[in-house]
């Protein structure tokens, strides 16, 4: 079907079937809980993933002997939304997870483009000094940069970050266990899923209410569209079009299989302010995968992590434990900004760096690697297109979902079905 056809067909030319209240494009966890809300608001409710599955980057692969390996760096922030969507909700044991930020190469971050002050070199002294290539816990590492950098309007929230919030928490079945429990939820509810359907282009008529959606065969009528930043399709109304100039951006995920040992204990690492290198995250997914695999190793080490769960006497040691625990096999995802090739000298380049950071030991060895690669979608300022400031019409609505945390803090007011 033509651009032509598409802007000549009207809404009243569909048969009623093809008539949805909301569809929703794509099928990541924020776009699914969006199509809980609705549906539950009694909206007849479609969601088109161009995919086979659900879940956007959020799931496991089965690969090697393990199954359901995270392919991808997450975390949810914590806040008493959050625990209750995980706990009550979703249903979802959840177990603590650590998050550290490493500071490993050149100064912390600086406004504007002017020459250091001798104040800004002895801070960056200091920070050095206090924090360079050390694993240093989130909330401390935010608390410490607002006092160097004299942001006095951070230090209340960044003290009550530090100190006053309880521990974060993790779903113990992993990115994967957090989206199958949505799906759940999608199944059990009167939501339509069609898969496998790559959305078009979206028009919308300037004299009608609604809005046609056209996958590459079929098209459907809606009066509202919700979707993410990264959807890729065109939006059409009067001949035009509605998101010109969008450009490309990727990002890579690299999953590293490795026999050694940790040389310190993590979870979440975020790397800041590192010019040297594209990469920006690290986690280790090794727990949510042996909970899904059903060799002996992966058995005891289960028992292990649920003695250490039910057992308050064994907290103190987590990080040995989880350094004997993972003695054969060590399941480590990176993240980085930009496209990496999936070559093998690159993964052991990214082993070298780990052990450069001090993460696994020098004796570790590379047995396998994955590969994967995201695509997100901005405008020539290199900004998401969530925040690029388009005039879309009401029909259409777009959704932040670069960041699950960040959309459980906009939308706990909207999503009311957790209370």
């Amino acid at each position: 079907m033509t651009t032509s056809e598409k802007q000549t067909k009207t809404a009243d030319s569909l048969d009623k079937g093809d008539f949805h209240d909301t569809i929703v494009i794509g099928s990541s966890p924020a776009l699914l809980l969006e199509a809980i809300h609705l549906s539950r608001q009694g909206n007849r409710v479609t969601i088109l993933e161009s995919k086979n599955r659900l879940g956007g980057a959020w799931y496991g692969q089965d690969l090697w002997d393990l199954g359901h390996i995270d392919v991808g760096c997450h975390y949810i922030d914590r806040q008493d939304y959050t625990f209750q969507l995980l706990t009550k909700f979703l249903d979802l044991p959840c177990d603590r997870q650590r998050y550290d930020c490493l500071w490993h190469s050149g100064p912390p971050h600086r406004e504007g483009n002017s020459p250091p002050t001798i104040m800004s070199r002895m801070r960056n002294l200091l920070m050095k000094w206090l924090m360079a290539d050390r694993l240093v816990n989130a909330d401390l590492w935010w608390l410490l940069r607002s006092i160097s950098m004299l942001k006095f309007h951070q230090w209340p929230q960044a003290f009550s970050d530090c100190f006053l919030k309880g521990p974060r928490l993790f779903p113990r079945d992993g990115a994967h266990g957090f989206a199958s429990a949505i799906i759940t939820k999608i199944e059990e509810s009167s939501i339509q899923v069609i898969t496998n359907t790559k959305v078009d282009s979206i028009v919308v008529h300037e004299d009608e209410a609604t809005a046609i959606v056209y996958t590459e065969d079929s098209c459907y009528s809606t009066t509202q569209v919700v979707t993410g930043q990264n959807a890729n399709f065109q939006v059409l109304q009067a001949g035009k079009c509605l998101l010109p100039n969008r450009q490309h951006y990727f990002a890579s995920h690299v999953l590293l299989r490795v026999a050694g040992h940790k040389q310190r204990p993590f979870d979440f690492i975020d790397i800041i302010d590192s010019p040297a290198t594209s990469l920006r995250r690290i986690q280790d997914v090794t727990p949510y995968a042996v909970k899904h695999s059903n060799s002996k190793r992966a058995t005891l080490r289960r028992a292990s992590r649920s003695q250490r769960a039910n057992d308050s006497s064994m907290k103190a040691l987590w990080g040995k434990q989880d350094l004997d625990l993972q003695h054969d096999d060590l399941l480590i995802c990176c993240q980085h900004s930009n496209q990496v090739s999936p070559e093998e000298k690159h993964a052991l380049a990214l082993l070298d760096q780990l052990k450069q950071l001090r993460l696994i030991t020098a004796e570790s060895r590379l047995v396998g690697w994955h590969f994967e690669t995201y695509r997100t979608l901005g405008d020539p300022s290199g900004n998401s297109i969530g925040n690029y400031k388009v005039n879309l019409p009401k029909q259409i609505r777009v959704m932040y979902t670069d960041d699950m945390s960040e959309s459980l803090t906009v939308n706990q007011d909207r999503w009311h079905f957790v209370a």
